[in-house]
């Protein structure tokens, strides 16, 4: 099997747990994760129901080795000093942007070299996007969303690749569908 990798971009929110718990409802409400005992990939006598609560959903084996492709395989944001852990985001830093990218303050301009940032596999990654004036508040309304500030996540590549056993256990090991 492979691995995925993903991003989202959701308007700014002063508080990153907010943005984060925002964008996993949505996904999970809207069905826009893998699937896979559900998809139309499986014969339709064979498919199961989506899931209709998060619990529900991380119950199936094939979930806990395979994950959802998805910011859903995101439990908890951590802090600047905390080590990746499975399942964990963390927020670039200015000096992590300042050292990598040349700039405190990162634009949707900067995105396409987001990849250089330090990465690895079932662990996201995510920034503030300033907007062209270097704010991070929302701009009024009119102005084009592409130039708006907003929160950038990331996580990737994420997959079977790993084989599920590690990813398993930590699902079992209750961690809380989202941060609280």
């Amino acid at each position: 099997m492979g691995a995925s990798g993903w991003d989202y971009t959701v308007p700014y929110q002063e508080d990153l747990v907010g943005a984060f718990d925002a964008l996993r409802r949505k996904v999970f409400e809207e069905r826009e994760y893998y699937w896979g005992p559900g998809g139309d990939w499986c014969p339709e006598e064979e498919r199961l129901p989506w899931p209709e609560t998060e619990e529900e959903l991380w119950e199936h084996e094939l979930v806990q080795q395979d994950g959802t492709h998805s910011i859903l395989d995101i439990f908890r944001i951590i802090g600047p000093d905390e080590k990746p852990d499975y399942s964990t985001m963390k927020q670039v830093t200015e000096e992590e942007a300042l050292r990598v990218l040349g700039a405190r303050k990162l634009t949707r301009a900067h995105v396409p070299r987001f990849g250089e940032f330090d990465h690895w596999r079932w662990y996201g990654r995510c920034a503030v996007l300033h907007d062209d004036r270097g704010s991070r508040r929302r701009s009024a309304s009119g102005v084009s969303p592409e130039t708006e500030s907003a929160q950038w996540i990331r996580c990737g590549p994420v997959g079977a690749a790993m084989d599920g056993g590690e990813r398993g256990r930590h699902v079992r090991q209750g961690l809380p569908a989202a941060p609280s």
